[in-house]
């Protein structure tokens, strides 16, 4: 039985995943289901009442109080890994589930988890991006400039970057030729009311050791803020990094890349914009990107991929520089992996012409002892 748009007071025979007769209660309600699910077991699902999911409960264990999941989390079993003997980016995968597990639901099976993730986007007819939903991409930062933190009014708004943990900021290595002074968090808008945002103010920057400005390679770099970011569920929340687990895939055909930079007007953009694109191979990317001035020995495969779209004019532009490529991690619920720093590109948005990022699994070892040294 498929039903949708139940109230709580509502009770329909129903089927538990052993064959014996139950009936559909919310879930809030059945002693049984909520063991189960904790326990990571898929329960059977009748429809939900809004993002609560309605399931087929033992007629005898319906009188159960309504439950604080919050407290219920507590007792989740942990995530295990698919290859227990991984030990590239075992602290960053680690860390990726801890953060998730802060998170609200983290034991209900995904479809029951997919509407709590974040706010619906908007789906306007735009050819550049689409603006995001609110909580979509948690982990998002506009980095802003100047020499005086104490006054925003003079700050510039110029860069993006990813929330990847408690202190740090991932970003791309260009971004910190400025001063970078403060990391604007939570916002889905940058005209967002001043009680949404959090601003974090940027103790130091840490460029990788290898990039050498303006050289366009090892294009990446990290933020620490001078105190520790407090996470806040749909709204701010870390990314998770690529580490080429077998659970995760990487380099995905398609992916997202976000940010508040350049639209068609050449105005900057005010919601969060989303380009969704595509892959290009290696090859495509070293004819695209030969050797140059900034680029002396052409593309570098081994830690530069490249992204855009085939058919219209998609792409990252000025101000998204910094921000993450990104895809959804699927086995672990409402967390993205972030797997290429927005780098350089040529034109904006020319349709066939792929934008570069920086790979990040080559640089989570560098990641890992900068961001968690100790774990």
């Amino acid at each position: 039985m498929k039903t949708t748009g139940l109230l709580r007071s509502q009770v329909i025979r129903a089927k538990t995943l052993k064959a014996t007769t139950g009936i559909c209660v919310n879930i809030k309600d059945c002693r049984s289901a909520m063991d189960i699910v904790k326990k990571r077991i898929v329960t059977t699902v009748c429809g939900f009442n809004k993002t609560d999911p309605i399931v087929c409960c033992l007629k005898n264990d319906t009188s159960f109080p309504t439950l604080n999941l919050r407290e219920k989390e507590k007792t989740c079993e942990p995530y295990t890994l698919r290859r227990p003997d991984m030990e590239f980016g075992k602290k960053a995968f680690h860390k990726c589930i801890e953060y998730q597990e802060e998170m609200k639901y983290p034991c209900l099976p995904n479809n029951t988890r997919r509407d709590a993730c974040s706010d619906p986007p908007p789906d306007p007819n735009h050819r550049q991006g689409i603006p995001a939903g609110r909580g979509q991409f948690p982990h998002m930062a506009l980095l802003g400039y100047t020499k005086n933190p104490s006054n925003l009014d003079t700050a510039e708004w110029l860069c993006g970057g990813s929330i990847i943990s408690e202190r740090f900021i991932l970003t791309a290595g260009h971004c910190t030729v400025g001063p970078v002074a403060i990391a604007r968090l939570g916002i889905l808008k940058r005209t967002d009311p001043k009680n949404v945002m959090r601003d974090y103010n940027i103790k130091r920057y840490i460029k990788h050791p290898e990039y050498k400005p303006p050289s366009k390679y090892n294009d990446i770099a990290l933020l620490e803020t001078d105190k520790d970011i407090v996470f806040r569920n749909k709204h701010i929340v870390p990314a998770c990094l690529d580490v080429g687990d077998d659970s995760w895939e990487s380099e995905a055909a398609t992916a997202s890349a976000t940010g508040w930079g350049e639209l068609d007007e050449w105005v900057n953009a005010d919601v969060l914009q989303i380009m969704e694109i595509s892959k290009f191979s290696d090859a495509e990317c070293a004819e695209q990107f030969g050797p140059h001035r900034l680029l002396r020995a052409g593309f570098d495969t081994n830690t530069q991929i490249c992204y855009g779209h085939r058919q219209i004019p998609r792409d990252t532009c000025t101000g998204d520089s910094g921000g993450p490529l990104q895809v959804d991690f699927g086995s672990v619920e409402c967390m993205q992996k972030v797997i290429g720093v927005t780098s350089f590109g040529k034109a904006c948005g020319k349709t066939g012409q792929p934008g570069v990022y920086t790979r990040v699994r080559p640089y989570v070892p560098w990641i890992e002892a900068m961001v968690w040294p100790s774990a």
